[in-house]
C-alpha cells in the first residue's frame, strides 16, 4: 500500500489591517514607528540599473561626496600652482624663487640719498670754447649757486644742481623753480631744453610746493 501524501498548503500571514484604530495588535507607539518605516519605504523608488543603484537618500550622500571630491580638486589645483614658483635642485632642497624687488620711491630715500643721486645725473659744464649757458638759482636760505650748462641739457639738469645745494633735510621736500618776479612762470616741463626755455643768464628760485 501506497501511504496517501497530504498535500498541505501554507500561506503567508495577511498583513495588518489599518484602520481608524491603527495597527491591529500594535501598541501607539510600535503603530507610529512602522508608520515612519512604510513611508520612508515608499518615498525611496525601486533601483534602476542592477544591484548597484542607490536610493534616493544614498544618491544625496554621493551628491555630497561629488562635491567634496570637486572642492577638494580645486585645493589641489591651487597647490600644485603654489609649488610652480619653487625650483628643486638635485641636492633635495627647494630653492624658491621671488619676484625683483619693486624700485624704492624717491620719497622713501634719505636727502644724502637723493643728493648723491641728483649729482650723478648732473651733465659735465661745458668746456672752453663750447656754448654755454650761465644759470643762477636762489635757494631758500637767500643764498645764489649758479653754474654753467649746455643750451642743449635738459631743465632736469637745473633741478638736479639745485637740489644738490640744498640744505641737508631740504632735499627730500618737493618744489619746483620758478621766476622769482611775482606771477612768474615755473618750469614744469624738465624735458624742455634750456634753450627752449630761455634760462641763459636768468635766475631761477626754488619755491616749496
Amino acid at each position: 500500500m501506497h501511504s496517501a501524501l497530504k498535500q498541505t498548503t501554507f500561506q503567508s500571514p495577511a498583513p495588518p489591517v489599518m484602520g481608524a484604530a491603527g495597527i491591529a495588535g500594535l501598541s501607539d507607539e510600535d503603530e507610529h514607528l512602522t508608520r515612519a518605516i512604510a513611508a520612508s519605504m515608499a518615498s525611496d523608488p525601486p533601483p534602476r540599473g542592477g544591484e548597484g543603484a542607490l536610493p534616493r537618500s544614498a544618491a544625496m550622500w554621493a551628491d555630497d561626496d561629488d562635491d567634496e571630491a570637486a572642492a577638494l580638486a580645486q585645493v589641489a589645483a591651487y597647490e600644485a600652482a603654489s609649488a610652480a614658483a619653487i625650483d628643486m635642485d638635485d641636492d633635495g632642497d627647494d630653492d624658491v624663487t621671488f619676484a625683483a624687488p619693486a624700485a624704492v620711491p624717491a620719497a622713501a630715500l634719505s636727502p644724502e640719498a637723493l643728493q648723491a643721486e641728483a649729482s650723478a645725473r648732473l651733465p659735465p659744464e661745458p668746456g672752453a670754447g663750447e656754448p654755454a649757458c650761465r644759470v643762477a638759482i636762489r635757494l631758500p636760505s637767500n643764498a645764489r649757486a649758479v653754474r654753467a650748462f649746455r643750451p642743449q641739457d635738459r631743465v632736469q639738469a637745473l633741478y638736479d644742481f639745485a637740489v644738490t645745494q640744498l640744505a641737508a633735510g631740504e632735499a627730500a621736500q618737493a618744489f619746483v623753480l620758478g621766476d622769482p618776479s611775482p606771477g612768474g612762470v615755473a618750469l614744469r616741463d624738465r624735458a624742455a631744453t634750456l634753450a627752449d626755455v630761455n634760462a641763459a643768464g636768468g635766475m631761477f628760485l626754488v619755491k616749496w610746493m
